[in-house]
């Protein structure tokens, strides 16, 4: 059996939902959709009809708290870069160094 639950949340002023793998899925998609200011959770529903708002939500809590000792870890030193010439639009881009050498045409200024 499958364990989806419905995340309920408002967006530009409307209620609106989405189906999550799980109630801990739901839970960090509304954590995320909160810090990110895409909208508020406001509860989540299960297939058997409860419903908990988001407010008594103890998975959103412990989301919201993951999140945050997420963001406070230090940081990681950037990845080495290259620059490369588009093969289409022939833009010049900077990719991670360890992007296949293949891709694009490097260039010889980075």
């Amino acid at each position: 059996m499958s364990n989806e639950v419905a995340l309920w949340y408002s967006r530009y002023r409307a209620i609106d939902y989405s189906i999550w793998e799980d109630e801990e899925e739901a839970a960090g998609i509304a954590a995320a959709m909160e810090a990110d200011g895409e909208g508020v959770p406001v509860g989540v529903q299960f297939q058997d009809g409860r419903t908990i708002p988001a407010a008594e939500w103890e998975a959103l809590e412990a989301a919201r708290e993951r999140r945050e000792r997420w963001e406070e870890r230090p940081a990681e030193k950037p990845r080495p870069k290259r620059k490369i010439q588009a093969p289409f639009g022939r833009g010049v881009i900077e990719i991670d160094a360890s992007e296949p050498s293949w891709l694009g045409t490097p260039r010889e200024d980075g």
